[in-house]
């Protein structure tokens, strides 16, 4: 049952343990026909999730296990169970947010591209000044009032099946694959090398000829993950890990009679080939978010990240790591994830008030969820051109806070290596600044480059380095200045007025943030000078007026 937004109440069919959804309860932006769609999907989503979650308490309780049950979000959060019996919506495209959201909590990740590779896809998203990229969903290509990650998937990974062109040379690889074929890996297999044979699988439902290896009468897929063993770029230990030496003998007996000249080669055209395909999808990131390209790197999660993020490292010069547990990265993002909500409101030119009133919405929200109060967090967000409103609270339920500065396992020589690693070559004057708020600043110049070089000024450049030794923020265009919570809303308009620009459509401010008391409030999704004072102000409240902290503006 649907109930329209002027309806009064759903308490008649609660009151008949009658499943349920008003519209206003799933959004509360203008446009009835997104805002209906959205609630249709809501309603016919209820019965099966109040079933699903009431099996799932059941069996926890019964468990001995008294801890709250929270379930994923599609945007990278977490809710109650209560939260998720009356919006079980938010639950839709959820499975790849808990791979971001270990990127952000259990890896450290403040600026980089998010790629977690599986066997049959990769989800690559991107994560910006510690936090991950929201857009609205769609389903079927029609829009809805729901925000969920940014995350893009493609059918190449770790066992994605190859498809190989003319002599020498791999057409495709991928979006079949070996776990949707029903094939083991050839590197995982245990027949003997010098038994093997190529052979060309066909499937019934696609056309395309597959490469596999032919033992007897056993076929075996010939994946990514197989050439990344042979090209020696799967660290021992590592969930893709096979035994390189017994697989690059089966592919130096396969490789002759694909026209290739050896193992190698036959792996590197693989590697290439996946490479490539998931490289565009990396560059289109890139260019949606405009992001600097001396500050993107990549990072893997998942069990085939192994198999294709070092090669995509390589095809697009940029650098790269694997978290730590990648193959359990998804389980480890769903234990760490913040409790979250967001509200939003459709708002002309909103006042003062209106972001004050629903800031303390957003706050209140996650606070009845059994946040603790002084680990929320609220990013307010003004869309002039969609004229909408929008506030994220998120909050954890321990507090956890950064160990100070200067009582950090991490030593300062490896700090200042890292540092210096980020800012490149292109880096003059390197130097460590303050330290407030819980963070240390590090500055340099860079240098500009290509045939103007020599007329154009150097960039500022800042790194921002929290408690446990790991960059926290970072740009190559940024000014900073130190401050006291006191006056800080007032500093941070005189530093952005320093590089507002103005046109005739008016002012535009730069990008802003502040530092203090181990967090960093974001600013950035303002757009008037005195919205962000003001929002400063209120986050600042539950700090003192004389604690020192750094403020900063990131511009074009």
């Amino acid at each position: 049952m649907i109930r329209g937004a002027n309806s009064s109440s759903v308490s008649a069919p609660a009151a008949l343990e009658l499943p349920a959804t008003a519209t206003h309860h799933v959004s509360r932006l203008h446009g009835l026909r997104t805002r209906t769609r959205t609630a249709v999907i809501n309603a016919a989503m209820i019965p099966r999730m109040l079933e699903t979650a009431d099996m799932t308490e059941r069996a926890v309780r019964a468990a001995g296990i008294a801890a709250p049950l929270m379930i994923m979000r599609s945007d990278g959060g977490v809710m109650d169970v209560e939260e998720m019996r009356r919006r079980p919506i938010l639950t839709m495209l959820s499975g790849p947010a808990a791979g971001v959201a270990a990127a952000l909590l259990f890896a450290g990740v403040s600026d980089g591209i998010f790629l977690e590779v599986g066997g049959t896809s990769t989800d690559v998203s991107v994560i910006r000044n510690g936090r991950c990229q929201i857009r609205s969903a769609e389903i079927g290509g029609c829009k809805l009032h729901l925000e969920t990650l940014d995350v893009r998937t493609i059918g190449v990974a770790g066992g994605s099946l190859v498809e190989p062109g003319r002599p020498g040379t791999i057409v495709a690889v991928g979006p079949r694959s070996a776990h949707i074929a029903g094939l083991p890996y050839l590197c995982f297999s245990e027949h003997p090398a010098k038994s093997l044979k190529s052979a060309r699988y066909e499937t019934p439902d696609d056309p395309a000829e597959r490469l596999c290896a032919r033992a007897g009468e056993a076929l075996l897929a010939v994946t990514p993950t197989c050439a990344a063993n042979v090209a020696g770029l799967v660290p021992r230990g590592d969930p893709a890990a096979a035994d390189a030496s017994r697989t690059a003998d089966g592919f130096a007996q396969l490789a002759p009679e694909l026209g290739f000249s050896d193992q190698n080669a036959l792996a590197d055209a693989i590697l290439r080939s996946a490479a490539m395909r998931v490289g565009e999808l990396v560059r289109g990131l890139i260019r949606d978010y405009r992001l600097d390209p001396a500050l993107v790197r990549l990072v893997g999660g998942g069990g085939g990240a192994s198999a294709i993020v070092p090669a995509v490292a390589r095809e697009l010069g940029l650098p790269f790591e694997n978290v730590r547990h990648a193959d359990v990265i998804s389980a480890i993002g769903v234990a760490l994830a913040l409790l979250r909500d967001s509200v939003e409101r459709t708002a002309v030119n909103p006042t003062e008030e209106d972001i004050r009133r629903i800031r303390a919405e957003a706050f209140e929200s996650v606070l009845r969820m059994g946040a603790a109060p002084e680990t929320i967090q609220v990013f307010v967000e003004v869309d002039t051109r969609r004229n909408l409103l929008r506030a994220t609270a998120e909050g954890a339920t321990d507090i956890h806070r950064p160990e100070p500065v200067g009582e950090r396992s991490s030593a300062v020589a490896t700090i200042e290596e890292t540092v210096r690693t980020s800012f490149g070559k292109r880096a003059n004057n390197i130097s460590r600044g303050s330290t407030a708020g819980g963070f240390e600043l590090w500055t340099a110049e860079l240098r500009s480059t290509g045939l103007l070089a020599a007329f154009r000024r150097t960039r500022p450049a800042i790194r921002v380095v929290d408690g446990a030794g790991r960059i926290r923020w970072a740009s190559n265009s940024a000014d900073w200045a130190i401050s006291m919570c006191a006056r800080a809303p007032a500093d941070l308009l005189a530093l952005a007025e320093r590089h507002t620009r103005y046109s005739d459509a008016g002012a535009t401010i730069p990008r802003c943030f502040a530092l203090a008391d181990g967090r960093i409030v974001d600013l950035s999704g303002l757009c008037e000078a005195s919205q962000v004072a003001e929002v400063l102000r209120w986050e600042l409240q539950r700090v003192g007026g004389g604690e020192a902290c750094i403020l900063l503006v990131e511009f074009a």
